[in-house]
């Protein structure tokens, strides 16, 4: 399947990158050898995709602890400028919390 799509995008004078492409499998015991052009692509066990984390293993504990990583780098960020500004009203500290943190 790899070589039809690779055979396909040489038509449209496109090309897959075989360093940039990995290549992962879920609920399974073997890992896959695909080659591409001649050049075996790399079998990972999680990777990140628009933002989020797949883990080969069917698990969301790494996307769970990214995402509470995330939020805690976040709020810490916003402590001196938010948190702690006596200006600001207890009111507008929820609206960015709720905005940037949830």
């Amino acid at each position: 399947m790899v070589n039809q799509f690779n055979s396909a995008c040489k038509l449209f004078s496109m090309s897959i990158n075989a360093r940039k492409t990995v290549i992962m499998t879920q609920g399974g015991d073997l890992k896959p050898s695909i080659l591409l052009d001649g050049n075996s692509l790399e079998v990972v066990d999680d990777f990140c995709y628009l933002g989020s984390t797949v883990s080969s293993n069917l698990s969301l504990d790494a996307e769970i602890n990214i995402r509470i990583g995330k939020a805690s780098t976040m709020f810490e960020k916003l402590g001196g400028r938010v948190w702690y500004n006596m200006h600001l009203t207890i009111k507008t500290k929820m609206i960015v919390y709720q905005a940037c943190i949830l």
